[in-house]
């Protein structure tokens, strides 16, 4: 037993039209005693039909076969277009792809589902895009969107050019308004916003365009312009060398060059220099051929004026009191304030002595000029002062030292060996005098003295004395063992011209005598004054002197030199 179903077949198992059954049975040459179902012929209802169904009986048995369901849909899906995916992009415009939606319903074998459509093209106004929808049957169905306005192509510049002339030799210096056209085939309403241009600089500048649809669609284009904002670069130079050590010391020519990466350069300008001294600044400048223009400056070594001399500078401090006492190298210093000093004098000053002695000197700038001399006033003073006729005299603990000192001398200095406190020499004077008195020293004891002469130079001279102080009666010493002739001495007195000498035992005078000089000889025994006399051994005498003035006639004694004693002895 055989069934045979016939129709358009669809999808999953749906036929698309009317099917029709075919049942084919084979006896197998057994009489059929029975048979049920088994009708052959058409089914056209849509929609899921019941199976179908054939049993055969025969004499030698039964069989039955069947059949699935049968399922049947004639009708497409309904499809109903829901729009596109978005709003349009600009004036009702779309400018680039867009996506229509599409729904639908199927009351038989249901919907299977509904493609969306892209549109991209071609450009035009009341455009659509087409979607479909299938059902479970393979049924498809069609439909178009609604009309909607596409243009994705931008729009053409058609040209444009400055709003104004140029500024000099067809070139624009300064920011420039540039205008745009163009045109489009489709959403029209184009507009190109002007464009300033302000730079960079270059022959055939391009200045961009930009050129906007209705649709949005934006294009680009460019015009060319020769534009030129930058002054020229500018530098200067000197029209000759310097006249010395690389600074000029009167009016220079400066002559300017430059250059210009863009119009080209039209022209430079030149000057004189002629101050202020210093590290001058000479200004100029270039102009292009756009009419812009560069300044520039060169820097002039400049120096039209003498230095000045101001100071002079001894290599040493003065010796004494501002005094130079020996050759002193002096220096002059000066000031310039543009090129600056280059050199000065330099001398040495050996003398003449002067309390004003004049040096002159001068300065050379490093531009060449010179200054005028200047001249400066020294002390200098190499020659000692004059120290002369050092004497000294002696008396009681005391040595009296006179000189001769010259106008020059500023001080007298004494020193004296021994020295003061058990040194070994000490400085006894210091002063300006033209005698000194050391009193307060020992009898009998040897003194050295020198004399020092300083002048305001410290220039000095020294002169040598020695002094052995003794008592106004010194021999016999006080209260002496003498035996034999005597002899007696004593210090002189200034304007003495003889001297009175008594010698007394007790309350008796024994001798008088009358000598011119500060010594007199006396045997034991004798005769002086007209009277005789003679010295008793064992016995203490003393002896008095007094200084006699004029004649002695007159009889006219100075105060008592001294008195002593001595004992006579065998």
């Amino acid at each position: 037993m055989q069934v045979s179903i016939s129709g358009p077949a669809g999808d999953n198992g749906w036929y698309k039209d009317t099917v029709t059954i075919t049942w084919l049975i084979s006896d197998g040459g057994s009489p059929i005693t029975s048979v049920t179902g088994c009708q052959n012929g058409p089914i056209p209802t849509e929609g899921v039909n019941p199976s179908q169904m054939c049993a055969v009986t025969t004499a030698v048995g039964s069989a039955s076969l069947s059949t699935g369901q049968i399922k049947i849909d004639k009708t497409p899906p309904t499809i109903s277009p829901q729009g596109l995916s978005r709003g349009a992009d600009s004036n009702g415009w779309y400018n680039h792809g867009v996506t229509g939606n599409f729904n639908g319903t199927d009351g038989v074998s249901g919907l299977n589902g509904c493609n969306s459509a892209t549109y991209t093209g071609p450009d035009g106004s009341g455009v659509n895009v087409s979607g479909t929808c299938r059902d479970n049957a393979g049924w498809q169905s069609t439909a178009p969107s609604p009309g909607f306005n596409y243009d994705d192509t931008p729009p053409v510049v058609t040209g444009g050019g400055p709003t104004r002339p140029a500024d000099a030799n067809g070139w624009f210096n300064k920011a420039v308004v540039v205008n745009f056209t163009g045109t489009d085939a489709t959403s029209g309403s184009v507009t190109c916003p002007p464009v300033t241009y302000s730079g960079p600089d270059g022959a055939g500048a391009a200045v961009p365009a930009s050129c906007r649809d209705a649709a949005n669609n934006v294009s680009s284009g460019s015009i060319g312009i020769n534009y030129d904002s930058t002054g020229p670069s500018v530098s200067g130079s000197p029209d000759r060398n310097p006249d010395a050590n690389g600074w000029y010391s009167h009016p220079v020519g400066v002559n300017f060059s430059g250059t210009d990466n863009a119009s080209g350069l039209a022209g430079c300008s030149a000057t004189t220099y002629s101050g202020p001294d210093g590290m001058g600044s000479a200004g100029g400048s270039c102009s292009d051929n756009a009419g812009n223009t560069g300044s520039g400056s060169a820097t002039i070594p400049y120096d039209s004026t003498a230095p000045v001399v101001t100071a002079l500078r001894p290599s040493r401090a003065a010796d004494s009191n501002g005094w130079f006492n020996k050759p002193i190298a002096l220096t002059f210093d000066g000031s310039d304030a543009g090129s600056g000093i280059e050199s000065c004098t330099s001398l040495t000053y050996s003398g003449p002595d002067s309390g004003s002695a004049t040096v002159s000197g001068s300065c050379r700038d490093r531009a060449g000029h010179a200054s005028a001399d200047k001249s400066f006033k020294i002390k200098y003073d190499a020659t000692a002062p004059t120290l002369q006729n050092v004497v000294v005299q002696t008396g009681n603990k005391f040595a009296l030292l006179k000189w001769k000192k010259s106008n020059d001398v500023a001080q007298i200095r004494v020193a004296r060996t021994p020295g003061r406190g058990g040194e070994a020499q000490s400085v006894v004077y210091s002063g300006n005098a033209d005698f000194y008195k050391d009193a307060g020293i020992d009898n009998g004891k040897k003194y050295d003295y020198v004399v020092t002469a300083l002048d305001d130079a410290s220039n000095s001279v020294e002169q040598k004395a020695t002094a052995v102080p003794l008592p106004p009666l010194y021999n016999p010493a006080a209260g002496a063992r003498v035996r034999g002739k005597l002899v007696f001495e004593w210090l002189p007195v200034e304007s003495a011209t003889y001297y009175n000498v008594q010698i007394w035992l007790g309350k008796r005078k024994v001798i008088s005598a009358w000598p011119r000089v500060t010594r007199l000889v006396v045997p034991q025994r004798g005769k002086l004054g007209g009277k005789r006399y003679a010295l008793i051994r064992g016995r203490t005498y003393r002896w008095y002197v007094w200084p006699g003035r004029g004649r002695k006639i007159d009889r006219r004694y100075g105060r008592l030199i001294g008195v002593s004693s001595f004992r006579y002895t065998r």
